[in-house]
């Protein structure tokens, strides 16, 4: 790939890059909050509930995909099988 030297955006991307201050990564992650989430070795009745709550309608939904799998084969069937 030729650079050309008249192009400005040619020109930046010839420069280095400047380094980052003294310092830097250490007042970046003072400013981080300390109160992140933190994982938990025990579970909330609320989170039992809400992943219980997924799993029921993720088994609803595939119940229902599949019994529309079986009428459509089942229509098929019934009509290719009357002749």
């Amino acid at each position: 790939m030729k650079l050309d030297d008249d192009d400005s955006l040619d020109a930046l991307m010839l420069r280095t890059a400047m380094p980052p201050p003294s310092g830097f990564a250490q007042r970046v992650m003072a400013r981080l909050p300390s109160h992140a989430p933190r994982a938990t070795s025990h579970t909330s009745a609320w989170s039992r509930l809400r992943k219980t709550s997924a799993t029921l309608a993720l088994t609803a939904s595939a119940l229902a995909g599949f019994s529309q799998v079986l009428t459509y084969v089942f229509g098929m069937w019934l009509a290719t099988s009357t002749g």
